[in-house]
């Protein structure tokens, strides 16, 4: 497996169908405190991020600290952005489908239906082309392909004035791995 030279190389390189990255056994506990630290870096933004670590002791997932770090960064800073001002974003471990899920829900207006399914789509930022809102519109493409590079999901849920959810899921590594 290569290594990662930047969090853009990923995307070019999980198109190319070269998405394998070198993954380790990550204690999902000390991913939750890495969380905890990337939620920290933020600093003071008038919100708080909330969380629950609901996964069992000794949960073990296959995945990159390097590449999971870019992901959480990422899906922090969109969270923060769209979440209502005044409430909490919500972020939850679980065991999930034989492996880890990662839920972080913004509390924010919800996205349209229709713009769900173009989520993590380069260079579009909400339902319009990054040029146009000076963003770049590449930090939910990246996560999406830093997580498939990894062997994992991400999918996108939402509803008007419910917030959305990103559900990141990583799998499990089991005793002989």
């Amino acid at each position: 497996a290569e290594t990662v030279t930047g969090p853009y190389d990923i995307i070019a390189r999980v198109e190319a169908g070269s998405e394998s990255v070198s993954v380790e056994t990550l204690d999902a506990r000390k991913l939750a405190d890495v969380a905890r630290d990337i939620a920290g870096s933020f600093g003071k933004t008038g919100r708080d991020i909330q969380f629950r670590d609901e996964s069992p002791d000794g949960f073990g997932v296959r995945a990159n600290l390097v590449l999971c770090r870019i992901v959480l960064r990422n899906l922090f800073d969109n969270a923060l952005r769209h979440a209502q001002p005044g409430l909490p974003i919500d972020v939850r471990f679980s065991s999930r489908n034989e492996g880890l899920a990662i839920d972080i829900t913004d509390r924010g207006p919800g996205i349209d239906a229709e713009l769900l399914s173009h989520l993590g789509t380069p260079f579009l930022t909400g339902n319009r082309p990054a040029a146009t809102t000076g963003r770049t519109g590449l930090g939910l493409a990246i996560a999406r392909a830093a997580t498939v590079a990894q062997g994992g999901t991400i999918d996108f849920r939402s509803g008007a004035c419910q917030g959305t959810t990103v559900a990141l899921w990583l799998p499990r590594c089991r005793g002989d791995e």
